[in-house]
């Protein structure tokens, strides 16, 4: 940085165009020593900043050609920034009116990395929350997986039940008492431990009025601990896909202590955990310590890249949620009514 600053002093001083300097007008100019200046020259030149070529003699006076121009010299070292994955630092060191640029330069540096053991992907907006009780869109909800585990999961082709968490889990013959054992030695991303507990508070977390989908859990009465790795649930209603239901990126298992910012940086148990959370990215690294294999990339970067070309049409929605106004993905949406009931009030219209 320091080199950089004086490059750019140089500029201001002679140009592009030979001068004709000694040593004692550029250590003046720098504010150092005549044979500080030298290194500096050098080192300059090694970069294929600068020519110089020292007068020998007397008579005989040095020559200086410049042949970077600061702003170029700049971009150089910025993209060199965006190659190491060091977009916050770049960001930093432009006023907004100028990070347009850098911000199309991001594209031709995403893909895999590091002999395919990271892989950088663009994303058009940074997650609204990380938070598994309010996550809505597909973007936040496959970030939630990750991040997170849960007692159940699903196949990969969606169609079968499999254990997660929980290893084994038995309900009685009406559907309303269901008993899960939890696998021994579960910890999440900052080694605190998953147990029983753990599982129920997240679970009775489920049917508190601030969770949005609090209508699809709120059958469960309580939840009874048995010991570290087994508790029950006890349901108002019959429920047969009760397991089903703690399957979802919703039913993720959280930490009963949470920081202010959890929202953004929140640990889980999942295969990979939150290292850096920033405007411009997201970067999961791989957990060693999961239930299940280890992931094979050791890091994934969500880039921020807003498209240009997007329009603002995503959906805000209103009607329903205690917190306001919430932003879905870019999509559209169809009502449709069958003609008898083709007439709709005016004042049903809105809320529909």
């Amino acid at each position: 940085m320091r080199l950089q600053q004086q490059y750019q002093q140089l500029y201001l001083a002679y140009g592009d165009a030979p001068a004709q300097p000694g040593l004692p007008q550029l250590a003046e100019l720098w504010r150092c020593g005549e044979r500080n200046a030298r290194l500096q020259l050098a080192r300059m030149r090694e970069l294929g900043w600068l020519e110089w070529r020292a007068g020998r003699g007397r008579g005989h006076r040095s020559t200086l050609r410049l042949l970077q121009r600061p702003d170029e010299l700049e971009w150089q070292q910025l993209q060199g920034m965006l190659a190491r994955g060091q977009l916050e630092q770049a960001f930093s060191r432009l006023e907004p009116s100028r990070q347009q640029r850098l911000l199309a330069a991001l594209p031709q540096h995403l893909g895999a990395g590091d002999s395919g053991r990271s892989l950088r992907i663009p994303i058009p907006h940074p997650p609204l929350t990380l938070d598994p009780q309010h996550v809505n869109s597909r973007l936040e909800s496959h970030l939630v997986r990750q991040i997170f585990d849960r007692l159940c999961r699903h196949d990969r082709l969606g169609q079968e039940l499999r254990p997660a968490l929980a290893h084994h889990w038995e309900a009685d013959a009406a559907g309303r008492n269901w008993r899960f054992w939890l696998r021994p030695g579960l910890r999440f991303h900052d080694g605190g431990a998953l147990d029983a507990e753990t599982a129920a508070a997240s679970l009775l977390r489920l049917k508190q009025p601030d969770n949005p989908y609090h209508a699809l859990y709120g059958h469960l009465q309580q939840v009874d601990v048995h010991d570290a790795q087994s508790f029950s649930c006890r349901l108002s209603e019959a429920d047969q896909l009760w397991p089903q239901r703690l399957a979802t990126a919703n039913s993720s298992i959280v930490p009963m202590r949470r920081g202010a910012d959890f929202e953004r940086m929140p640990v889980g148990s999942g295969p990979f955990r939150v290292e850096l959370s920033s405007p411009q990215r997201l970067k999961l690294a791989a957990f060693d310590q999961h239930y299940r294999e280890r992931a094979l990339l050791d890091a994934i970067e969500l880039w921020i890249i807003p498209s240009p070309a997007e329009q603002d049409f995503h959906l805000r929605l209103e009607y329903g949620n205690q917190r306001g106004a919430t932003m879905q993905q870019s999509a559209c949406t169809y009502l449709l009514l069958s003609p008898r009931s083709v007439r709709v009030e005016a004042g049903q219209r809105l809320p529909l």
